[in-house]
C-alpha cells in the first residue's frame, strides 16, 4: 500500500524481485488516481413568493457521487457544508459515476416572499467535496434617492446569473405586503421599455425616476426582476415626497362697510401645515410683503392644514376710515416657504349726506318735515327727529322719530 498520491494523478510502477542468484524487474505498468467530483452553481429558477428550485452541474470523475444545496437566508461568503439549510435535508440527487456534468435540482420551499436568499451546490464521493459558488436567485430593492415633492428615483439591483435578465418597478400610495406584479403602478408603463440587465453572474443596478407624484405623500415600491427561468421580487420599500412651499391668492374684500371688512384669500398648503394671514394699508406696497401696513390678526393666523388643496381663508378687520382706499394681500407660510399673493384695493363707502330743508303745508296741528339726502353709493333711508325743546345739535335720541320706525328709501 502507499499514500500520499495526488488526486488526479498518473503514476507508472513496476515490480522487482531479487534473491542470492539475482534482480528480476516486471514490466512498468501505470494508473491513474481518480479526481474528487466536480461541481457548478447555476441560476434558480421556477420562483414564487414562497418556493425556488436550486439548480447545479456536478461531474462525478469517476466515482459514484451525490448531489445537493445548502442556502440561507445570511451570504455565507464561500459555499461549505454547515452553513443554512441543507436540501434535501438528508442524501441528495445519484449523478452516477461518470466523466461528463450532471445537472440537478432540488426544490425548495417555505420560504419568506421579498427575501433575497443564497445558496449553493455541493457534490460528494469517496474521492471528497466540492463546493460550487454561492449565488443569489432573488432581486434586491434599494432606497429611493433624489426624492423631492413630486419625483423621485427608484432603485433596485439583481444577479442575472447567466441568463438575459430586465428589470421594472411596482409603486403605490397603498403598501401591498409583499411584491408583486399586479399592485399600484407599473414602470415603465411597458414591458419594451424594461431595463436589461445582461446576463453576467454579478448584481446589476437600474435606477428609474418617476414623476407627478404627491407632495408630502408615501410611497411604496418594488424592484422586479426576470428571465426565462422566472420571476423574482425585491422587499417593498417606502419613501414619503418633501412638502412644497404653499401659494396662495388673494380674492376680493367682501362685507365692506364704511368703516369694517373682510379679507378673503386662498392658499395651497402643499402638504406641510400651513398658517394664512393678510396685510393691508392705506398707500399700496407695490408687491405683496410681510412688513408693510397692518397684519391681520396682529399674530397666528388661519390653519389652512396641512394637505395639498385650495383652501380659502378670511379675516375681519374693523377700524376703517370712510371713502378711503385700502390695499391688501394674501399671505401663507409653512415649514417650507412664505407665499405671497397679489395685491387688491377696495375702497370704503361714504356715509349718506342730509340737509334738512324748510317745513311745509304748515296748520295749527299738523306740518311736513322735509330733507334731501345724498346716499353717495348705499342704500339708504331717511327719516326725522322734532321736539318743543332745541337739543342744539341733531342726533336720533332726541323727541318724536317720524315716521316711529322705518323711513323713506332714498
Amino acid at each position: 500500500g502507499i499514500t500520499g498520491l495526488t488526486a488526479g494523478t498518473t503514476y507508472y510502477f513496476c515490480a522487482i524481485a531479487q534473491n542470492a542468484v539475482g534482480t528480476s524487474v516486471g514490466t512498468v505498468l501505470s494508473f491513474t488516481t481518480p479526481t474528487p467530483p466536480a461541481v457548478v452553481t447555476t441560476a434558480a429558477s421556477s420562483f414564487t413568493n414562497t418556493s425556488a428550485y436550486l439548480n447545479g452541474t456536478g461531474t462525478p470523475n469517476g466515482s459514484a457521487t451525490t448531489g445537493y444545496f445548502r442556502y440561507s437566508a445570511t451570504n455565507p461568503g464561500a459555499c461549505d457544508d454547515v452553513f443554512g439549510s441543507r436540501a434535501p435535508a438528508a442524501g441528495g440527487t445519484n449523478l452516477g459515476a461518470g466523466y461528463s456534468g450532471v445537472a440537478y435540482s432540488q426544490q425548495v420551499t417555505g420560504l419568506s416572499a421579498g427575501t433575497t436568499y443564497y445558496f449553493c451546490a455541493i457534490t460528494t464521493s469517496v474521492e471528497g467535496m466540492a463546493f460550487g459558488a454561492v449565488l443569489s436567485p432573488t432581486t434586491t430593492t434599494s432606497a429611493a434617492t433624489l426624492v423631492t415633492s413630486t419625483s423621485a428615483t427608484l432603485n433596485g439591483g439583481a444577479i442575472p446569473n447567466g441568463d438575459p435578465t430586465y428589470g421594472h418597478y411596482r409603486y403605490s400610495t397603498t403598501s401591498p405586503g409583499v411584491c408583486n406584479d399586479a399592485f399600484g403602478s407599473r414602470v415603465p408603463a411597458s414591458s419594451f421599455s424594461d431595463t436589461y440587465l445582461g446576463f453576467g453572474t454579478s448584481n446589476v443596478n437600474y435606477p428609474f425616476s418617476v414623476s407627478g407624484l404627491v407632495p408630502a405623500t408615501t410611497y411604496y415600491f418594488c424592484a422586479i426582476t426576470y428571465n426565462s427561468y422566472g420571476t423574482t421580487f425585491g422587499a417593498v420599500l417606502s419613501f414619503t415626497t418633501l412638502a412644497n412651499a404653499p401659494t396662495v391668492s388673494t380674492n376680493s374684500a367682501t362685507l365692506v362697510t364704511s368703516s369694517t371688512a373682510q379679507l378673503n384669500g386662498t392658499g395651497n398648503p402643499g402638504g406641510a401645515a400651513t398658517t394664512g394671514w393678510f396685510r393691508y394699508a392705506t398707500t399700496a406696497p407695490g408687491s405683496c410683503n410681510d412688513v408693510f401696513g397692518t397684519r391681520a390678526p396682529a399674530a397666528g393666523g388661519s390653519a389652512l392644514g396641512s394637505g395639498t388643496s385650495n383652501t380659502a381663508f378670511s379675516q375681519g378687520i374693523t377700524g376703517l376710515a370712510a371713502a378711503t382706499t385700502y390695499y391688501y394681500c394674501a399671505i401663507a407660510q409653512n415649514a417650507v416657504g412664505t407665499a405671497f399673493g397679489s395685491v387688491v384695493s377696495f375702497t370704503t363707502p361714504t356715509p349718506p349726506a342730509v340737509t334738512t330743508t324748510a317745513a311745509t303745508s304748515l296748520t295749527s296741528t299738523s306740518a311736513f318735515l322735509n330733507g334731501t339726502a345724498n346716499p353717495n353709493g348705499s342704500a339708504t333711508t331717511g327719516w326725522f327727529r322734532y321736539a318743543l325743546t332745541n337739543p342744539g345739535a341733531c342726533d336720533d335720541v332726541f323727541g318724536s322719530r317720524a315716521p316711529v320706525a322705518g323711513g323713506s328709501n332714498i
